[in-house]
């Protein structure tokens, strides 16, 4: 059973380190599975600018994700990773890896191709956005990217756009980045946290699975 542990260090982020320290909902499933494979664990908050703790409802949080810029999400990536490497556990010379389900699939992909030089596995997980026609489209910066990259969609994502899969292994293959690309065929969106009313845990498992076995080649 977790335990939690507050630690007020800025507006910006909560730490969650090791095993003294988690947030519920989401995270602390993601926060859970890593920490019970014995990967050390941090968690930033990208909602800090709206609201302090968790938003009170799914549309909360939707409103407050749609306030984040592509610009937001890149400055607050370079600022966490600025925290974690002036701390004195932080091996500089290894790479992070980064993971982000839902509406955060966009962060791991700018996060991955604005800090080539540190991120060395970027994992989505039924992410949205990740392929559009804006000119900040997160898939534009993977010639960027340096890390091994682990996409994965939803069954029900990828019938409602089936052509987003193909922009990214095109994309992906164009700029020789490594990237596994999978439609996970009947999980549908939200199936990874296990409190989700379409979490699959056959598919979450083997989701898992495939994350850390990509975190134990890239960031070897």
């Amino acid at each position: 059973m977790a335990r939690y542990k507050h630690v007020e260090l800025s507006p910006r982020f909560t730490a969650l380190i090791l095993r003294l320290q988690l947030l519920p909902e989401k995270t602390e499933h993601a926060l859970h599975q890593l920490i019970d494979r014995h990967e050390p664990s941090v968690s930033s908050y990208p909602f800090y600018r709206s609201v302090r703790g968790q938003p009170a409802s799914r549309e909360d949080a939707f409103k407050f994700a749609g306030t984040l810029s592509a610009t937001a999400h890149v400055s607050d990536a370079k600022a966490f990773v600025a925290w974690l490497d002036a701390q004195k556990a932080v091996d500089r010379r290894r790479k992070i890896g980064t993971t982000r389900y839902c509406m955060g699939g966009p962060i791991v992909m700018r996060t991955a191709g604005s800090l080539p030089e540190r991120i060395g596995a970027g994992c989505t997980f039924h992410g949205g956005g990740l392929t559009t026609t804006n000119p900040d489209s997160p898939h534009l910066l993977i010639p960027n990217m340096k890390a091994s990259m682990l996409i994965a969609i939803a069954d029900n994502d990828d019938q409602k756009d089936p052509t987003s899969k193909d922009i990214l292994r095109k994309t992906f293959d164009d700029a020789k980045v490594s990237a596994e690309i999978e439609v996970y065929k009947g999980a549908n969106h939200g199936w990874m946290p296990p409190d989700s009313q379409n979490h699959n845990a056959e598919a979450a498992e083997r989701g898992w699975a495939r994350k850390l076995e990509l975190f134990r080649k890239a960031l070897a």
